[in-house]
């Protein structure tokens, strides 16, 4: 008996190493298809997530394509912390449209801005760090400026700003997230970190970073591909379950998130108050809270002579024709520019550099047809309509305008 147990034993053991084995020769031949976020991010302490060092995969959702971690953590090929001489580092913050996992690694619009400041009539060369991450809040850029950015040395700072839901993110009243950090501004309009959303963000880390079984999951998923693989498939299979069977109920919300979303905010307004809808007290303190956010990171580049550049992210149903035109159908009152010129104002009162790319992503997609979200307005027979991410053609008018934006109004120098 403690024979045979002992066979069955090893023979499964010599299967599982030989499924190891096929599973890793795959990987060698070809990257890695990314069907799990386990692959990219990692828990940070500091701003919730991160991406993991050293990554090289596929991207299969919202066209995607090969996706580059380097060394540091930032989305393309490696680089060294110490700036090297000569070298003018501009570095880009972000969420998942910076972060774009939509489009090749070298696709991305920070690659093609690296590429066209590259080939300008400058003296030395340029790099353009990418620290975009997916899910990221301007709070989470502004923690991510002053603990990460500052180590490269940067020259130039960028924020991508997305209107879409980057007011939302920053408000624990309007999208709370027990896994990210929040501010609150206090009586004299400073920020603050509110202390029961901070116990409940710690909690929730040292969670997710501490808890027994999890770190052995995660230490098999990083020396097994196999198991990695195993536990992808588990999810992918789970997620699909869920979608499917309308009978689950939705898992319950923690006394936290109940104590910290407002029942008001529950049903939004038709029109979203980035297109002139109206704002509830939430949402006003929303904007207010992203625009000290703005300001600190500005004040936190002039304190260094490091020039802070806003620029303002797209939305298909503001630069795509068919988009803009069904939602105007459904809302005629929207101001589908309304974000865009109220920060545009806010950023001239306070002297940062400010690029709007509705207005050229608009010319350009009226003129032309060219679509710049989503890639079902790429295939053929499509009625142009799009949405979601940048596709390669965002991305590439995006470096191209923010190139030209940065040449125009004198930022970058030369040999630094």
């Amino acid at each position: 008996m403690v024979k045979d147990l002992t066979l069955l034993g090893a023979a499964l053991m010599v299967g599982l190493l030989m499924m190891e084995g096929g599973v890793r020769l795959y990987h060698a031949i070809a990257p890695t298809e990314l069907i799990s976020d386990y692959h990219l991010y990692q828990y940070d302490p500091l701003t919730g997530s991160r991406h993991k060092e050293n990554v090289d995969l596929v991207w299969t959702k919202e066209g995607g394509g090969r996706i580059r971690v380097n060394n540091h953590g930032l989305m393309g090929q490696d680089v060294s912390l110490e700036k090297p001489p000569g070298v003018f580092r501009v570095a880009i913050l972000g969420d998942s449209f910076t972060e774009a996992l939509q489009v090749p690694w070298d696709q991305n619009f920070a690659a093609i801005l690296q590429t066209h400041l590259n080939h300008s009539e400058r003296a030395g060369r340029v790099e353009v760090l990418n620290f975009g991450v997916s899910g990221y809040g301007t709070a989470q850029a502004w923690l991510t400026l002053q603990h990460q950015v500052a180590l490269f040395d940067p020259n130039l700072i960028v924020l991508a700003f997305f209107p879409g839901n980057d007011f939302q993110d920053n408000s624990r009243h309007l999208k709370f997230d027990p896994a990210k950090p929040y501010f609150d501004l206090d009586e004299s309009g400073e920020l603050v970190r509110d202390p029961l959303v901070e116990a409940a963000f710690t909690d929730y880390i040292s969670d997710k970073r501490t808890a027994w079984k999890r770190r052995l999951l995660n230490h098999l998923r990083d020396h097994s591909q196999l198991v990695t693989l195993a536990v992808a498939v588990y999810f992918q299979w789970q997620s699909q379950m869920d979608r499917g069977d309308h009978t689950l109920q939705a898992k319950p919300t923690s006394e936290a998130t109940v104590s910290l979303l407002p029942a008001s905010e529950a049903t939004p307004a038709p029109i979203l108050p980035q297109f002139g809808g109206p704002m509830s007290p939430a949402w006003q303190g929303a904007w207010s809270l992203t625009e000290k956010l703005l300001l600190e990171m500005n004040q936190w580049g002039r304190e260094r002579e490091v020039p802070f550049i806003l620029m303002m992210v797209t939305q298909a149903n503001q630069v795509n024709r068919v988009n803009r035109s069904r939602y105007l159908e459904r809302y005629p009152e929207a101001d589908l520019t309304f974000v865009n010129r109220r920060m545009g104002a806010f950023a001239r009162e306070h002297h940062i550099p400010y690029l709007s790319l509705v207005e050229p992503f608009q010319a350009l997609n009226e003129a032309s047809g060219i679509c710049f979200h989503g890639v079902e307005c790429l295939q053929e027979g499509s009625d142009g309509s799009g949405g979601g991410h940048w596709n390669r053609h965002g991305h590439r008018e995006a470096g191209r305008l923010l190139g030209l934006f940065l040449e125009r109004k004198g930022l970058i120098s030369g040999e630094m």
